[in-house]
């Protein structure tokens, strides 16, 4: 089943798992690299609109898990 942008059910538990195994410090340069490729993606010719969607969606997953934490810790 796809959610949307073409991710499916697999793909977002591939992401919620690895945000979950990740740092503090990778999840955040995680969140900006998936927000700088995010902006640029628009402006290159042969770069496909599932693809920008898919930073999107890893850039949203690593963000709820950084929150998640924080609410945990604070």
């Amino acid at each position: 089943m796809n959610l949307h942008n073409g991710v499916s059910i697999t793909d977002w538990t591939h992401y919620e798992d690895k945000a979950k195994s990740m740092s503090v410090d990778q999840l955040l340069y995680s969140i900006e690299d998936c927000k700088k490729a995010y902006e640029v993606a628009p402006a290159e010719a042969n770069f496909p609109c599932k693809a920008a969607g898919f930073y999107m969606d890893e850039l949203c997953t690593y963000s709820d898990e950084l929150r998640r934490r924080r609410k945990s810790n604070g």
